[in-house]
């Protein structure tokens, strides 16, 4: 959860409509591609697709990282946007009750 959350802010601060490269946000990439696969499986990010070019013919091997690019979607904003204020929630509903405790003795 951590990590989805992770990719999620980098997503939203780094949004300028473009497809963004998260391959490098972790050191585990096989961490980052299944957590990429879970963010796209609940809808809250687009994936670009691309396919993976096959170089052994130059004598590079296929085994190396490919990037993963995407982009957040408006789910994904309403998801974060949605988890943050789950954090703000007790703190601030504590806060509207005792405001209008205090508006009792002063009105």
């Amino acid at each position: 959860m951590k990590l989805e959350n992770k990719i999620l802010e980098y997503l939203k601060d780094h949004d300028d409509g473009r497809f963004i490269d998260v391959s490098l946000i972790d050191k585990d990439y096989e961490l980052v591609k299944e957590t990429v696969s879970v963010l796209k499986g609940k809808n809250l990010i687009v994936v670009e697709n691309t396919k993976p070019r096959n170089l052994e013919f130059f004598g590079i091997p296929n085994n190396r990282i490919s990037r993963i690019k995407v982009k957040i979607n408006s789910n994904g904003k309403a998801f974060l946007f949605g988890l943050k204020n789950k954090k703000k929630g007790p703190k601030n509903e504590q806060s509207r009750k005792s405001f209008w405790k205090m508006a009792y003795f002063f009105g």
